[in-house]
């Protein structure tokens, strides 16, 4: 059995994982920025001779590089923020092999991720958005996919899936309150709002938000109960009796693994 734990920023997925972790010890943990067998958030997925290029050119960080490689077939997966150095012009460079955000083709965007959950088959993780945050997003933002499509993509997934599993739905029933507290204390060493500023410069630098304009936090709990909807249909639909549906921090822990055992 593998474990996705889903829901919206501010939800309480971190602290849902670290709870499922202490009743599942001997399962893997996937959190974002870790290597993920089924979801590509944070690493480079590369070619290997354009690998090999950057090797070359950042030689004196060949082994901290090397060390966060893995690779699958022909391609190079690099968990780019996990290097350590303080030259910050190859994370820069990484994230441009980063298959979200319109950095590939729609089609290739969908084959990618159809190929990697079909290829995964082992059981016991737990998987911190690998299912639905970040391919959702970019399918809205990016790619101005409608609800029917993005659906009807998700039903390709299930049918790529071959692993048993269950979906752990964190249902966010006041956005805007999660969202003005993790502004608060998602900030920087010097105080500033750095997460939120951050958030809000990605969506209206996305195609969708060039033409739906954020001007404040109201628009983007406003985004996010779009989301939101969108993916308890998709769980509904779709994933069916592969998904739990719990309330953001009202949900009692012991009943969850019931459920999941």
């Amino acid at each position: 059995m593998n474990l996705f734990i889903e829901g919206l920023q501010g939800s309480g997925k971190s602290t849902l994982l670290e709870k499922l972790n202490d009743f599942f010890k001997d399962y893997r943990v996937y959190k974002e920025g870790d290597y993920n067998p089924v979801e590509l958030a944070w690493q480079a997925y590369i070619k290997s001779e354009d690998y090999n290029d950057i090797i070359t050119k950042y030689s004196y960080l060949k082994d901290e590089i090397i060390k966060n490689t893995y690779t699958e077939d022909d391609r190079k997966i690099v968990t780019y923020t996990k290097i350590k150095t303080d030259d910050f012009s190859i994370f820069q460079l990484f994230e441009k092999f980063e298959i979200y955000n319109n950095r590939v083709t729609l089609e290739e965007f969908k084959n990618i991720i159809l190929k990697r959950f079909n290829a995964y088959q082992n059981d016991n993780g737990i998987f911190e958005c690998s299912i639905l945050q970040n391919v959702i997003e970019t399918l809205i933002l990016f790619y101005r996919l409608d609800d029917e499509e993005i659906l009807s993509f998700y039903k390709d997934i299930f049918k790529a899936i071959r692993f048993q599993y269950k979906i752990i739905y964190i249902n966010n029933l006041d956005i805007l309150s999660n969202l003005l507290i993790v502004k608060k204390e998602r900030v920087n060493d010097k105080g500033e709002e750095e997460w939120f500023n951050i958030v809000l410069d990605y969506l209206n630098h996305s195609p969708y938000g060039l033409c739906n304009h954020f001007n404040d936090i109201n628009d983007m709990a406003k985004f996010y109960e779009k989301r939101r909807i969108l993916e308890l249909r998709v769980l509904r639909d779709v994933f069916g009796d592969n998904s739990i549906i719990i309330t953001s921090k009202k949900y009692d822990i012991n009943n969850l693994i019931k459920k999941i055992k």
